[in-house]
């Protein structure tokens, strides 16, 4: 079967890490950099360089379902009830969930994540996969998880077929 593999993309974080370094030891005319600008630019730093070293898959599409690092970790396919398309930066399309069982995956859910949820009054669970800083971009697998979410097995057995697209590696 078909594994799609999205990893950080290297040349976003190393242009985050060349952005904030550049900012890092400039003064501003006579007003100094100072206060929490330096300490945020060098969070930056590390945020980015973190992500440039971390080569673990973040997102992985396979038969089995959508696994997220960092959020929820496996999403079984008959976990999501709906899922659409959304455009994004640069037109890099961002994959929306929603899941049945919402309950089930707020409880699961790191910390960050209920406290984001604390402000918004939906009923369902929502949650995005941003591709943006991901590569490859997600068109290898669109098919692939557009099949799989729908209810039909056979454009899901289709899906997992050679034609549908070359699975990143």
């Amino acid at each position: 079967m078909n594994t799609f593999r999205f990893y950080h993309s290297l040349w976003i974080n190393l242009s985050g890490v060349i952005f904030c370094g550049l900012f890092v030891p400039i003064e501003f005319g006579p007003i100094p950099l100072v206060g929490t600008a330096r300490p945020i630019l060098v969070a930056g730093i590390l945020f980015c360089l973190w992500r440039m070293l971390d080569r673990r898959p973040q997102v992985i599409v396979d038969e089995h379902g959508i696994f997220l690092r960092r959020a929820y970790g496996l999403i079984p396919w008959p976990e999501i009830s709906s899922h659409e398309w959304i455009p994004g930066i640069n037109g890099m399309p961002n994959l929306m969930l929603t899941f049945r069982t919402p309950t089930h995956w707020i409880a699961k859910a790191p910390l960050w994540v209920r406290l984001l949820r604390r402000g918004m009054h939906r009923k369902a669970l929502v949650t995005t996969i941003v591709f943006n800083h991901l590569t490859p971009e997600p068109g290898c697998a669109s098919v692939f998880i557009d099949a799989h979410i729908t209810s039909d097995p056979q454009a899901a057995a289709q899906a997992g077929s050679p034609a549908s697209g070359e699975p990143a590696s």
